[in-house]
């Protein structure tokens, strides 16, 4: 009941106050533990201190074979991770303070696989988003996988604003930009509005799979009422190639009244874990609210 009072107050106050900009640290002590079976798959989490937490599936592919943590509100989980695939926050490449979100794969051409995901407290329309982006690095340690390949970004997203399941995810790929071989060993920065940046669908939304010329406002007009209920980020399935490792660092959303950027952490000893739950539900409450406001209109 108080978690409702606040979120009320929040859109409350929100839509008359000038945009919002949050900041969220996702520490590496906030993945879940997964360990034990998944299917044919083992999954292992270790943290050690200082150096972050991973995830590890040990097994086949294929979807009944891979771990995926239960989404809890706002918060970042372990999705998706098999056919020997690694995710996690760790040191290993640094951005934007002492850690970044780890992803990692090895064994046969396109059977591991790893993301993080998100699923917000309150649905956003796409409508009301003008902007996302993330910073990612491919590192040298990757295998022969294609050159073209680095972790995504995907939007969540559903054609019903009352539908609580994912229907299909909006993919964001340098490789249908024009972006040729990713750079190694470097940091790259990718931001993308409502009308720029190509990005394909795969899950059940019309053209899934098959269409790579679309914008985000292409696939709104094309859905209808289209609705992001959370984001995505990882690597894997169906990638040719042997290996991949990387990373992935400030993932931001923005709509017309705010932003939220979360940056990814190795907890340290005297590092205070942030609350999440109002940076979030403010940005989504204050989006999704200006959205049904200008659709109204």
């Amino acid at each position: 009941m108080r978690l409702l009072t606040l979120t009320t107050m929040f859109a409350a106050i929100l839509p008359v106050c000038a945009a919002t900009a949050a900041t969220v640290t996702v520490f590496d002590t906030s993945l879940a533990a997964l360990n034990g079976p998944f299917g044919a798959g083992v999954a292992t989490t270790t943290t050690v201190a200082n150096v972050g937490t991973t995830t590890t599936v040990n097994g086949p592919t294929g979807g009944a074979n891979r771990a995926s943590a239960a989404y809890l509100s706002d918060q970042w989980v372990q999705r998706n991770v098999g056919g020997n695939g690694v995710v996690g926050i760790t040191t290993d490449y640094a951005r934007s303070g002492n850690g970044s979100a780890y992803f990692g794969g090895s064994g046969v051409a396109g059977a591991y696989k790893s993301d993080l995901e998100i699923l917000f407290g309150n649905a956003i329309l796409a409508s009301s988003i003008t902007g996302f982006g993330f910073d990612w690095l491919r590192s040298s340690a990757t295998g022969v996988t294609s050159a073209n390949l680095h972790p995504v970004v995907r939007l969540m997203v559903s054609g019903n604003v009352a539908a609580a399941t994912v229907g299909g995810y909006l993919v964001f790929e340098r490789d249908y930009n024009g972006g040729g071989a990713a750079p190694v060993n470097t940091w790259t920065t990718e931001s993308l509005t409502y009308t720029t940046g190509n990005i394909w669908a795969t899950g059940s939304l019309p053209g899934a799979f098959a269409v790579f010329g679309r914008q985000l406002d292409d696939w709104d007009n094309l859905v209808g009422n289209l609705t992001v209920l959370g984001m995505s980020i990882g690597i894997g399935s169906g990638w040719n190639g042997g290996g991949f490792a990387g990373a992935i660092d400030n993932v931001s959303i923005t709509t017309s009244t705010g932003s939220t950027t979360w940056n990814f952490e190795v907890q340290r000893a005297n590092d205070v874990p942030e609350p999440t739950s109002l940076a979030l539900v403010g940005l989504a409450l204050a989006g999704l609210g200006f959205a049904r406001r200008r659709r109204a209109a």
